[in-house]
Order: C-alpha cells, then sequence, then structure tokens
C-alpha cells in the first residue's frame, strides 16, 4: 500500500490510512493488504527500538517513530471493521512491546528510548511540533491498545493504558495550551497538532471551539504552485500545508467536533486541482502533495476523503467487531441526498439519504435485514 511508481514498498502511516480507504470502498478482502503490511512490519522487527516503518526496507532510512505510531493507532479501526478477532490476538503481544520503546518522563510527557538516527518526522511539510505531535499519536495508540484489550480480555492491560494516556493528556493541555490553540510557543498554532489533540481526546468544548476556529481559518490553495518549473517555487506556496495524509486527520477532526461544513470546505479546496480535469495527464489520480509539479502523481495517502465521505457524510460505522452492531449517522454537510454502499464482512449495507427542512429521511439495507428511519445527525 503506497505509491506504485517510486520506492514501491510499503510505509507505515500510509498503510494506516489506505486501510481505512480499502474497508470502506473495496470489498472486505482488502483487509487482507493491510494484515500482511502489518506482519512485515513486526516480521523485520528484531525486538529492539522502534521497528522499521518501511518494509520490506529497500531504502536507506532513520527510525521514524511517528509512522510507527500512526500504524498502530489503527489496529483496533481494523479489527472493529474486519471483525478478525485472531488477528488481533497475534498482533497483540507485540504491540504492547512495541508501546513500551517509550517512557512517561518527570513533565508527564511520553519520550521514546530509541534515539539513534532518529528522524524527526511530523508530516513530510514544515510548521508542526514533533514533541506535541508524538505525544498526540502515542495517546492514540494507546486509545486502540486500549480497545484490542478490551476486546481480548486483557482487562489490566486496559487499567494500566487508559491511566497513562489520561496522564499524557493532562500533561499535553498543562505543557501546549494557550488561548490560541496548541502549541510548543515557538511559532503560531499548527493545524495539524490541534487536530489531533481532538481526536486523541484532549480537549473540552471550549478548546475545540478554538481550533475550529483555527481550522476554518485555513490558507486556501494558490494556483502558481501548478506552474511551477521548481520544486523550490511549489515549496515555497506550499509552506505550512498539512500534506494530503494528514489533511485526513485534520477534516476528520471537523467532522469529530460537528463541524462539517468546515471539512468540506477544506476538501474541496485541497481537491480542487486533483480533481479538475485541467491537467489532463493527471486527472486520473490522486497526487503525493497538492500541486502536481510536487512529489508522485499517483499517491495513496491522498485518498482520505473516501473514507471520510463514507464514514461521515454517510455516518456508517461499525460499534462491534465486523459490524456485528452499527450505527448510521449521516451528515450531508451542503448536500441534499447521498448514495452509500459499504461492504462489511456480512454483506453490503447500502444507504440513502434525502434531506428536507426538518430531517434526513434514511433508507438503509444490510444484507437481508432492511431498517427506515428518520432523523438528524447526532454527534
Amino acid at each position: 500500500m503506497d505509491c506504485p511508481n517510486r520506492e514501491r514498498t510499503q510505509w507505515a502511516a500510509d498503510l494506516a490510512l489506505e486501510m481505512t480507504v480499502a474497508m470502506y470502498d473495496m470489498d472486505s478482502s482488502a483487509g487482507a493488504l493491510y494484515e500482511e503490511g502489518i506482519r512485515h512490519t513486526i516480521g523485520s522487527w528484531d525486538g529492539k527500538g522502534v521497528p522499521a516503518v518501511v518494509t520490506p526496507q529497500n531504502v536507506e532510512l532513520d527510525t521514524i517513530p511517528l509512522q510507527c505510531l500512526i500504524l498502530l493507532s489503527s489496529l483496533n479501526d481494523y479489527v472493529t471493521m474486519s471483525g478478525n478477532i485472531e488477528f488481533a490476538e497475534e498482533v497483540y503481544p507485540d504491540l504492547v512491546k512495541i508501546l513500551a520503546v517509550w517512557e512517561v518522563g518527570e513533565d508527564g510527557l511520553i519520550h521514546c528510548t530509541d534515539t539513534d538516527k532518529v528522524w524527526g518526522w511530523a508530516d513530510s511539510t514544515g510548521g508542526a511540533c514533533y514533541a506535541l505531535e508524538e505525544n498526540e499519536w502515542y495517546a492514540l495508540a494507546l486509545e486502540s491498545t486500549i480497545g484490542l484489550g478490551k476486546l481480548l480480555g486483557q482487562d489490566e492491560d486496559v487499567k494500566k493504558y487508559q491511566k497513562t494516556k489520561d496522564g499524557i493528556l493532562d500533561a499535553i493541555n498543562q505543557n501546549y495550551w494557550t488561548e490560541d490553540g496548541y502549541t510548543d510557543g515557538s511559532g503560531s498554532p499548527d493545524e495539524r497538532d490541534n487536530a489531533l489533540a481532538i481526536l486523541a481526546g484532549a480537549t473540552d468544548d471550549a478548546k475545540r471551539e478554538v481550533i475550529m476556529n483555527l481550522l476554518a481559518e485555513f490558507k486556501p490553495l494558490d494556483p502558481s504552485g501548478n506552474d511551477a518549473t521548481t520544486i523550490e517555487k511549489v515549496n515555497e506556496v506550499n509552506e505550512r500545508l498539512a500534506t494530503p495524509l494528514f489533511e485526513y486527520y485534520i477534516e476528520k477532526a471537523c467532522f469529530e467536533a460537528g463541524r462539517s461544513d468546515i471539512a468540506e470546505a477544506r476538501m474541496r479546496d485541497r481537491y480542487q486541482y486533483m480533481v479538475s480535469g485541467e491537467y489532463t495527464n493527471q486527472k486520473t489520480t490522486l497526487w503525493e502533495y497538492w500541486y502536481h509539479a510536487q512529489g508522485t502523481n499517483c499517491h495513496g495517502w491522498a485518498s482520505g476523503p473516501l473514507a471520510l465521505m463514507s464514514s461521515y457524510m454517510a455516518g456508517i460505522r461499525p460499534t462491534a467487531p465486523g459490524y456485528e452492531t452499527y450505527e448510521i449517522r449521516p451528515d450531508l454537510g451542503s448536500r441534499n441526498q447521498l448514495h452509500a454502499v459499504v461492504p462489511t464482512p456480512g454483506g453490503e449495507i447500502r444507504l440513502e439519504v434525502e434531506k428536507n427542512e426538518t430531517e434526513y429521511v434514511v433508507d438503509a439495507e444490510y444484507a437481508e435485514m432492511e431498517v427506515k428511519s428518520t432523523g438528524s445527525p447526532d454527534r
């Protein structure tokens, strides 16, 4: 799961996002790709330090702790969508060992004990705070582990990790929160850092309102980036913009905060050049960055909106492994109707939604079970 025309190997962060897209927009057998990717990562690990996040490792790279944490944070989502409990049992012991590579310091924040040749990657464009994101992604990895622990009856682990997570979130707020948002003080609050705080569970209503104002006042794309003849010019107009990978998490945070209007506005701006067809030799693929002159022009990490449209606009999400139970809470935003099909281990969920002035009219069908209801999004 990654770009087909460059190093042709998998990157951990790409794998995490592309799994979610595959499970929503391909048939459920697509999960085998993700499982193979996890097994590559764990199988290449010698049990010391942070596992390699590019496997098979055919490029020379330093350790990238945040990509490892991003991958770990996706495990519970996969098991919930796929219903593959045996896979959860297989990977859980190694998940616990990998988490132990990080330790909580005197300041309440986590610190990676593997400091040999570390690449301080917090996205492929600058501006994000590495230390803050490391704690946010670790909290998300803990949340994933807690979910698997509950499923597997690991009660002591669940208590331990919940206590650790709560402490980290308190430390994040004590060390990084300001009246303008989360920042380490070296610059203005970064969109990625603040969106991840919402997803990690660090925020209350007041903090979310501040963050939504920050994410609503985003910098629109500069069309001159598409006319750039040098990578330096592209980087200039791309400065501090989240990559498509991290834009997915920003938009997800907007949906989680009940602000689908901001998520939709950002989505329309960020993807305008990829889907416009103006650049005819790139129009059938999604790009690594927002301008076609930069990176590769066929890059899976830009596919995040496909998952967001199914999970938030259509509102279809499993609430138990394998969709044994699930919820449908559509949020159409500016649209008046929606049609969605989501594959599950037990069959397809087919959804038709229409919005009128007072309510949503929902017609849903799941395998041989049919449910009809009316209602509005309850976020």
